[in-house]
């Protein structure tokens, strides 16, 4: 349930800062999460790419900071006619 509450984000829509992304060694968070979903015949999660890039992120040591940032909605959406 705690997971449930923690913000998300869609994978097609956000920014990275490539030189933190290697440095916090991100892809291979991913690759692992990957290797773990489909050693146990794809049961941890339903949704292709999302699931792994949002838990690379949001599973963290207790006490660790969070690693992301979270923009305003309007840097998505501004000049976009609405």
């Amino acid at each position: 349930k705690k997971l449930l509450s923690e913000p998300a984000y869609n994978v097609g829509v956000f920014a990275v800062n490539l030189q933190r992304w290697a440095e916090q060694k991100v892809a291979e968070r991913v690759e692992n999460l990957v290797i773990q979903h489909n050693a146990c015949g794809g049961n941890l999660w339903v949704g292709g790419s999302q699931p792994p890039l949002l838990l690379a992120f949001l599973v963290r040591k207790e006490g660790a900071p969070k690693d992301f940032m979270t923009f305003e909605k309007a840097w998505n959406t501004v000049d976009l006619g609405w």
